[in-house]
């Protein structure tokens, strides 16, 4: 039996975390200051977060870094995250490569689905992830955190 809840928890593990390809963040940007602040966001990036899943048993701590680069055209850039586990069991480790537009006082990272939905703000040198979930084949872990810096 302990086996058996060994393999769910690391399966739900991979699945959730496999699930941050398939992003919908939303960044509220200040009121009237949105191209400057997505500007502003252009550079690295570092920070840290906490997952919760299945009612507090799954808990995962990430410490991770980033950048945020212009796509080329206005309003559109790319993002890459690398998330590695801090603590937390079993929790696995993320790469992954999104693009984000910015327009009508949001930031929204986007991918080619909709498992992870998480809100946030920023000032253009700090990003506050308070609130969101990721829903993966029934299984919904809840953000606690997630704190990001600019770095450069």
């Amino acid at each position: 039996m302990k086996f058996k809840k060994i393999v769910l928890l690391t399966g739900c593990t991979l699945a959730l975390f496999g699930g941050l390809a398939h992003a919908n963040i939303v960044i509220s940007l200040p009121s009237g200051k949105s191209a400057d602040v997505c500007d502003a966001l252009v550079g690295g990036w570092s920070g840290s977060g906490q997952i919760t899943a299945l009612g507090g048993l799954l808990v995962c701590n990430y410490s991770g870094t980033g950048s945020f680069a212009s796509a080329g055209s206005a309003g559109n850039y790319k993002v890459h995250v690398d998330l590695a586990t801090s603590s937390g069991w079993p929790c696995a480790n993320v790469s992954k490569d999104l693009n984000a537009a910015c327009g009508s006082g949001n930031l929204v990272v986007t991918s080619d689905d909709q498992s992870v939905n998480l809100t946030g703000t920023t000032d253009g040198k700090t990003v506050t992830i308070s609130k969101g979930t990721v829903a993966i084949d029934g299984v919904t872990a809840n953000v606690k955190y997630i704190d990001l810096s600019k770095t450069s």
